[in-house]
C-alpha cells in the first residue's frame, strides 16, 4: 500500500463564480511540464492536477436549485474520492481555488480532514474524517491555496 510520501500527489484547482475548469489550463500545463527534460533527479512536484467544473458552471450539470457551498464542498470532496483517488491513483492531494472555488477548496479541505471525536469512533485505530453532511472525506488532503478567495 502507498503512503502520502511515496505515492502520487495531485493538484486539485477550483475555478471561480462565472468560469469553469478549463480557467486552469495554463496551470495544468505547467503541472504537465514542471520537469525540465534530464533532470530526473528532482522529483516533480504533483504527479498530475485535475480542474473540474462546479455543478452550475462550466460543462456541468445546471440543475433548477439553490446552489450552496455546503453542495459544491460536497461535490469537490466526491470528485477526489470518486475519481482522483481510484481512477488517478492519488495517495494525496493539495487543493486551490479562485473566488467561490477558494471558499469551495478551504471548506472541501477542511471538511476531508476534520475527524470525529475519539469517543465516537467504533475504532480506536482508526483516523476518520468527515464533510460537511457527515458523509467520510478521505482524509488525504495535505494543503490549500487560496487565490483571491470570496
Amino acid at each position: 500500500s502507498s503512503s502520502k510520501t511515496d505515492g502520487k500527489e495531485g493538484l486539485l484547482l477550483v475555478h471561480g463564480f462565472g468560469a469553469s475548469g478549463s480557467q486552469w489550463s495554463k496551470a495544468m500545463t505547467a503541472v504537465a511540464e514542471q520537469q525540465e527534460p534530464g533532470q530526473t533527479n528532482i522529483p516533480p512536484v504533483f504527479s498530475e492536477g485535475l480542474a473540474p467544473d462546479l455543478i452550475g458552471f462550466g460543462e456541468a450539470e445546471k440543475p433548477a436549485i439553490s446552489y450552496t457551498g455546503y453542495m459544491w464542498d460536497s461535490q469537490v470532496l466526491d470528485f477526489v474520492k470518486e475519481c482522483a483517488i481510484p481512477q488517478h491513483g492519488w495517495t494525496s492531494f493539495v487543493v486551490g481555488g479562485n473566488s467561490i472555488g477558494g471558499f469551495t477548496s478551504m471548506s472541501m479541505a477542511a471538511s476531508d480532514t476534520a475527524t470525529i471525536d475519539q469517543a465516537l469512533r467504533k475504532t480506536s485505530n482508526q483516523k476518520l474524517s468527515v464533510n460537511s453532511n457527515g458523509a467520510p472525506g478521505s482524509n488525504l488532503c495535505g494543503g490549500l491555496v487560496l487565490m483571491n478567495s470570496a
